[in-house]
């Protein structure tokens, strides 16, 4: 009986998920936070998809090098799920210094993350982005750039640590909405055939 129960009626609102474009994150990068910080740890954490609650524990010795590859492998606080996330050259940038295995990678965080929040709002709006953007923006960017770029849909699951792949199909909702935008960029190219009704004059 419990299986034939719709559990959408429990699950409550779904929220639109706010992520940034390339474009935005250049003008983050280009602009000054009021704790350096803070900006260090969300441009990371846009490359690498991580939870603050997993950020915030994170340890060098979560952090393995090999072979000149650096990647992290962590059991995830919210789900329990091991995940093994290798590095590209930019979040390899956003890294600190290594310290021994047992310190912190990102120290003396807060536990709250309202207290970032508050920072990076301010933040996003001295970039010019007018988009309500958090912490967690940098999860939803990491998702949506991977999948733009044509990262299969199984594997970003993984890197983000979801239980269940339906998870992730949110965010290739989302792509959909990009690729339909793209299509309609295609016929701006044409202005002189749109203005004359040239290219459906068949029609």
């Amino acid at each position: 009986p419990v299986e034939l129960y719709d559990t959408k009626k429990i699950q409550g609102p779904v929220y639109k998920r706010v992520y940034l474009v390339a474009d935005e994150l250049k003008a983050l990068v280009k602009t000054e936070c009021s704790v350096e910080q803070y900006k260090q740890l969300f441009l990371f954490a846009c490359f690498v998809g991580l939870r603050y609650s997993d950020l915030i524990s994170l340890r060098w010795n979560d952090v393995i090098e090999e072979n000149g590859e650096i990647r992290i492998e962590k059991m995830m606080h919210k789900t329990r799920h091991m995940v093994y996330v290798p590095l590209g050259k930019i979040a390899k940038d956003y890294l600190p210094e290594r310290g021994t295995p047992e310190e912190l990678v990102f120290p003396d965080l807060p536990k709250k993350i309202a207290a970032i929040d508050t920072v990076i709002k301010q933040w996003a709006a001295d970039a010019g982005i007018e988009k309500k953007v958090t912490f967690y923006t940098s999860r939803h960017t990491f998702a949506t750039l991977s999948l733009t770029q044509g990262a299969d849909l199984y594997v970003v699951s993984q890197l983000l640590g979801h239980k269940e792949i339906r998870t992730t199909e949110v965010y290739a909702e989302i792509i959909d909405v990009k690729r339909t935008k793209a299509m309609y960029m295609i016929d701006s190219l044409f202005p002189e055939y749109l203005s004359q009704n040239k290219l459906n004059s068949k029609i």
